[in-house]
């Protein structure tokens, strides 16, 4: 009997959990309804923008390889600005003056998209500019609340996540809206009624029409030429373009303003230092041990390595590894700075961490150009250096942040971040591959030759300063190889003619790099023959 009560009294328990679970949501649900009253009262002005968007991202991107790098990428920035301003002054929302210059380096990237034809590059673009996006959003929609930065990081991600959630209103509103009312009942049928009959009547006439003038028909064509409806799968296609924007869309905007309705603030507890000193303590004793070593074998060379070791294969070992602690440790010493209580001996430690930290990432990058001169640049090897680079940056501020705790260490670090990036983005990463490569080998191989080949448009350039001449050698045997000759300056050509071939002149798919590939490559096909 026991044994039954008590299962019974565990049921009980778990039922009453479920109830709280379901009474818990039930209300949150009420509470997001009436936030958003405000919204579905005027939803058809939030509708209207949401599908012009949706319209205008089929317009621009439904040749989505063509013209996500092409000049029609600002232009879509423009409108999807211009409809967010639009929505935010119908709710009552003034643009932040501060977020103008996160309009501007979004605006920025989408020039440096125009600017390349790296797909990488153009990928983190567009991930930069939805980043961008979202903070000017939170930052005009919570302007009156103070948030650090764990808060206004975990503010970003309830937002993201509430668009998800909130796209379910883009419906119901949209069921709302046209939900006919008794008064107006007659009124609207005919007027639907009205559009179906002159639809039928057109159906017939317009095709003779167009057959009986030319010009009429060409102009009648036109429009479905353009946007290349011809079956089934183009009619989904596109109805996928211009719904699935338009409702996330509505639901991002809904899902802000839900935050901008919420007046709590939550507070994050500190910890105590007590244990944090001995764990950061044990780790600065082995990360002093490891950068000793570091200074005497790689940077020193007072010790002799490892007998069948060179000193390339000692920079390939362990560079990466270098950089994931580095970055592991430039966390933990932010984490620990944020969340614990001050505290003078963790500020020491911390430091002594950071210094270390510094130690690692020169060590990782000393590795890596030793890599790289025997082994040329890749995206791979480029973009490590670039990264080593700008750690070294946010190492400095951490250092200076760990003794000086008003410090804006978020703001800074973003904008470190941002420059390090626009950096990166208009820096022709590929065309800088090619013509390191190119100046550090007298003769290039079939292999170095392909790779540079496998690079963006953004090499060619680059590689059409090349002389034929340097491709005659085969590097193994520096003896002559006639047919490996033959093959070089085939496919040497056939590279150039290639990209005239495949060259792109519409007016939405415009690229600038693309344009200078095919004008390079245009001359050097002359320069051949």
């Amino acid at each position: 009997m026991d044994m039954q009560s008590e299962g019974n009294k565990v049921s009980i328990e778990a039922k009453d959990l479920w109830q709280q679970e379901a009474l818990r949501r039930s209300e949150e649900q009420k509470k997001r309804i009436e936030k958003l009253n405000s919204i579905a009262a005027e939803a058809g002005k939030y509708l209207v923008g949401a599908i012009l968007l949706g319209l205008l991202f089929y317009f621009c991107f439904y040749d989505f390889y063509i013209n996500i790098a092409g000049f029609v990428y600002p232009l879509f920035l423009v409108g999807l600005y211009a409809i967010t301003w639009k929505t935010m002054k119908s709710q009552g929302i003034l643009f932040n003056k501060h977020c103008a210059g996160y309009v501007a380096c979004s605006f920025l990237l989408a020039i440096s998209t125009v600017l390349t034809t790296n797909f990488l590059i153009i990928f983190l673009n567009t991930v930069g500019i939805i980043i961008l996006y979202l903070i000017t959003l939170c930052r005009c929609y919570l302007a009156d609340k103070v948030m650090g930065i764990q808060g206004f990081i975990m503010t970003i991600g309830r937002c993201v996540s509430g668009t998800f959630v909130c796209s379910r209103y883009f419906f119901k509103h949209s069921k709302g809206k046209i939900r006919f009312k008794r008064g107006n009942f007659e009124k609207s049928k005919s007027i639907t009624l009205g559009i179906v009959l002159a639809t039928v009547f057109l159906g017939v006439v317009l095709p003779l029409l167009s057959q009986a003038d030319a010009v009429f028909g060409n102009i009648l064509r036109f429009p479905f030429q353009a946007i290349n409806i011809t079956n089934g799968y183009q009619i989904i296609r596109g109805a996928c373009f211009i719904f699935i924007p338009a409702i996330l869309f509505y639901g991002l905007i809904c899902s802000c303003y839900i935050r901008y309705m919420e007046t709590e603030e939550k507070q994050y507890r500190l910890w105590k230092p007590d244990a944090i000193l001995i764990m950061t303590g044990i780790i600065a004793v082995t990360y002093i041990l490891f950068c000793s070593i570091q200074i005497v074998y790689l940077f020193g060379g007072l010790f002799e390595l490892p007998e069948g070791i060179t000193y390339a294969e000692y920079a390939r070992q362990g560079f990466l590894q270098l950089l994931w602690v580095a970055v592991i440790n430039i966390g933990l010493v932010l984490l620990l700075k944020i969340k614990c209580m001050p505290s003078k001996i963790l500020n020491h430690i911390l430091l002594v961490l950071s210094i270390c930290t510094v130690v690692m990432i020169i060590s990782s990058a000393y590795r890596m150009i030793l890599y790289v001169k025997v082994y040329d640049l890749t995206r791979l090897r480029f973009l490590v250096l670039w990264f080593l680079i700008f750690l070294v940056f946010v190492v400095g501020q951490m250092m200076y942040y760990v003794y000086h705790s008003k410090f804006r260490i978020g703001k800074w670090l973003f904008t470190t971040a941002l420059v390090a990036y626009m950096i990166l983005s208009f820096g022709r990463m590929d065309y800088v591959i090619a013509k390191y490569n190119i100046n550090a080998n007298e003769y290039m191989t079939s292999d170095n030759f392909r790779y540079l080949t496998y690079l963006s448009l953004d090499a060619t350039p680059a590689i059409a300063e090349l002389s034929e001449d340097r491709l005659l050698v085969d590097q193994e045997d520096n003896e002559y190889d006639y047919g490996y000759e033959e093959d070089s300056k085939e496919n040497y050509e056939l590279y150039f003619q290639w990209i005239v071939n495949e060259y792109n002149s519409s007016i939405r798919g415009f690229n600038i790099s693309n344009y200078i590939a095919y004008q390079s490559a245009l001359d050097k096909l002359a320069e051949l023959k």
